[in-house]
């Protein structure tokens, strides 16, 4: 069974457990895919928190609101889907179900890492915490 190591890709979904004070975002979830370990600037506390983790494994990630871009760093972007719009309290819990864990060739890394030093190129204005 594979389990979340550097360089891997993994599969997640990501849902609010509590933190939102509207009772219609129980439930909603976004799916994301990334290269675990990568980050120019380390792990973050999202990858942490599913640091070891295996296929089917739920994670609760429990973050102040003023540090989820923190939290999840360049891997916000899908996650801030789930907070806009909402009425958010101190604390924000989330589910992390790990959904897949695969192996990448060469190529897929030296791209991904490139992408981590270069970021995603808008300026900031994405909210991803690149420059």
């Amino acid at each position: 069974m594979f389990q979340i190591k550097p360089m891997k890709k993994v599969h997640v979904s990501v849902g609010l457990v509590s933190g939102s004070m509207d009772s219609e975002s129980k439930g909603e979830t976004v799916s994301m895919s990334f290269l675990y370990g990568i980050r120019r600037d380390g792990l973050s506390a999202f990858e942490c928190c599913i640091q070891g983790g295996c296929i089917g494994d739920h994670h609760l990630l429990s973050v102040k609101a003023s540090e989820v871009a923190e939290s999840f760093a360049d891997l916000f972007t899908p996650v801030r889907g789930l907070l806009e719009g909402k009425i958010m309290p101190e604390t924000i819990q989330f589910d992390i179900e790990i959904l897949g864990i695969e192996k990448v060739d060469n190529r897929e890394i030296v791209a991904a890492l490139a992408d981590s030093v270069a970021g995603c190129g808008s300026g900031d204005s994405c909210g991803c915490g690149c420059s």
